[in-house]
Parts: C-alpha cells; sequence; structure tokens
C-alpha cells in the first residue's frame, strides 16, 4: 500500500514549508503536490471545528491515502502538517498508524514564530486587530483565523500557545524511538540550508548527493488588493464549478498559484519593539529551559537578553 512514512510535524511559520519544496524535490522522495498539510492525523483538531476547519484538512483515511496514489514504488513518502505538533492526538493516531514513521520537527525562536504567525493571519485577513501588542496581550484564547479550534486537552491554538514547544514536542519523544526524531532549530536551517537539507536526506535514508535549488520560500507579503485576495481564497462555488468543467486539474493549480503570486507583494516587517520582546522571552522562557533539555539542544540564544530571563 502507498501511504507515508514520514512527517514534518510543525511548527508553523518555522521553515516546515520551504522544507517541503526542497524534499518534493527529491526524486526517491513524494509529498502530496497539491496539499502540504492535510492534518488527517489531528482528529482532536477536526472535532473542535466542526464545519469550519480549513478545506484541505482530510478527515478521511481514503481520501488520504489517495494524496499518495502517485507514490512510485522507488519513493518514500511523506507530509507535512504543521499543527500536527499542537494536536494532542496526533503523535498517538501516527503512531498507531505506523510505529516506523519518521519524524521532523522544526522549531523556531518563540518570539520570531508568534509575530511571524501573526502577520500571516494579517495577510489572510483572518486576524482583525492591526497590532501584534493587543492581539497577543488580549487573545489568551483562540486566534481570530481558528474560530475555536483546540486540541483534546483543551488548550487553544493561540499566538502565547502554539510557541510554547516543551509538552507538543514531549508527545513526540514519549512515543517514537528518539532515533526517529530529527530536530530542526530553524537558525540553524536559515544559516545552514544545505548542511541541515542534507542531514534531513540522511536521516529518511535516501540519496544525499542530490541538491535541490534552495531558493527563499514564503517571505513576508502583503495583498495588492484585499477584495482581490478575498475573492481568490473564497473561491466562489459558480467560478469553481466551470473550471472543473473546461479546465484540467493540473492546469486549474497552476492557474490559481499564478493568480496569487501576482495578488501579492513583499513587504518588510517591523520590527518587535525591544520592552515587548523582553516581555515575550519572560513569558517563554521556562519553557524554552526545558525545551533545551529534552531535545539536547544549547537554545540560549532564544533567550538573549538573557540578563532579562526571569
Amino acid at each position: 500500500m502507498k501511504k507515508p512514512s514520514f512527517f514534518i510535524v510543525g511548527a508553523p511559520k518555522s521553515g516546515t514549508t520551504a522544507m517541503y519544496y526542497y524534499l518534493k524535490s527529491h526524486p526517491n522522495i513524494f509529498m502530496p503536490p497539491y496539499n502540504k498539510e492535510p492534518h488527517y492525523f489531528a482528529n482532536d483538531l477536526h472535532q473542535s471545528v466542526e464545519d469550519k476547519k480549513p478545506r484541505h484538512w482530510t478527515t478521511d483515511l481514503n481520501s488520504y491515502l489517495d494524496l499518495f496514489i502517485k507514490m512510485k514504488p522507488t519513493q518514500i513518502g511523506g507530509e507535512a502538517s504543521v499543527y500536527y505538533l499542537f494536536s494532542s492526538k496526533a503523535a498517538k493516531n501516527i503512531f498507531c498508524y505506523n510505529p516506523d514513521s519518521k519524524i521532523i520537527i522544526m522549531l523556531r525562536r518563540p518570539t520570531e514564530m508568534t509575530y511571524s504567525l501573526f502577520f500571516e493571519q494579517l495577510y489572510a485577513g483572518l486576524e482583525k486587530d492591526p497590532y501584534f501588542y493587543t492581539a497577543f496581550k488580549n487573545r489568551s484564547g483562540e486566534m481570530g483565523s481558528f474560530g475555536g479550534i483546540k486540541n483534546s486537552d483543551g488548550v487553544f491554538a493561540s499566538y502565547r500557545e502554539l510557541p510554547l514547544y516543551y509538552e507538543q514536542v514531549k508527545r513526540y519523544y514519549d512515543i517514537f524511538p528518539h532515533k526517529n526524531i530529527y530536530v530542526i532549530v530553524f537558525d540553524d536551517f536559515q544559516i545552514n540550508t544545505e548542511n541541515i537539507y542534507r542531514e534531513a536526506l540522511r536521516f529518511l535514508k535516501v540519496d544525499e548527493s542530490f541538491k535541490p535549488i534552495f531558493r527563499v520560500i514564503n517571505k513576508s507579503r502583503k495583498p495588492r488588493s484585499r477584495l482581490f485576495k478575498s475573492l481568490l481564497d473564497s473561491r466562489p462555488p459558480f467560478i469553481i464549478n466551470i473550471f472543473r468543467r473546461i479546465i484540467p486539474k493540473i492546469i486549474r493549480h497552476r492557474i490559481y498559484h499564478y493568480l496569487a503570486k501576482f495578488s501579492d507583494r513583499n513587504m518588510s516587517r517591523t520590527p518587535l519593539k525591544p520592552d515587548f520582546e523582553i516581555t515575550l522571552i519572560n513569558y517563554f522562557c521556562s519553557d524554552i529551559q526545558k525545551l533545551s533539555k529534552l531535545v539536547n539542544k544549547d537554545l540560549s540564544h532564544w533567550l538573549k537578553p538573557n540578563s532579562f530571563c526571569k
């Protein structure tokens, strides 16, 4: 049976999309070309949002396996659902499905991750508060984009909770053999992309000599027109139905990606205010220290200026 044997489980805004594209280009690796994040194994998140879940999330096993139907005998299969890390159930579900699964966990400095996530939600029109300070301070529950999504522990996906990595990563360390888990720190991936990529290939036991084009993925963006982006994202059914009748699927996807690219322009992000950055470091400090011991990696640079880490 054609099925995945490795999973990039998160975290959001930590290089997962870039790694997905780099791995997908390898001749011995298959990853679904049109659905990077099916989130099939995060069934606790499905239940919390019911009919509000993102349209690319897959809840049916047959539909999920259909994503891998074009995988060749010479390839291994994988996917990259970034909320598997936040999900309370995904680690156990993946293990029950395939106990030999390889797990790739990509982690970014929490202060950067949450700030980047805020801008992504703002860009998508899903965050209504234009100020990160108040969005982080005033909303301890869900982000505007998720409409109440929470894991089975009752924890809401939020700018506060998603970067608290320790318990999320521990779920995988408690279930999977440690040799089947590869933790990538975003800073290392950003500075030494080729070396980290080669280590990932070694971890997955495929040909390490292959070298993709390491182009920058997921730059900060803003829409040229909110109206056009809203129309593009909503995908009106009557237009979709017409397109389905007259245009092959692969061409439809190319048209959509071209229009999506045309609708955006790059933007520079305003740096965090120093005093609020210190507040964030204090908030995430204890979790970072526990995570560092768990994954056996020096994360002290995440705590700088560390004199403010209480």
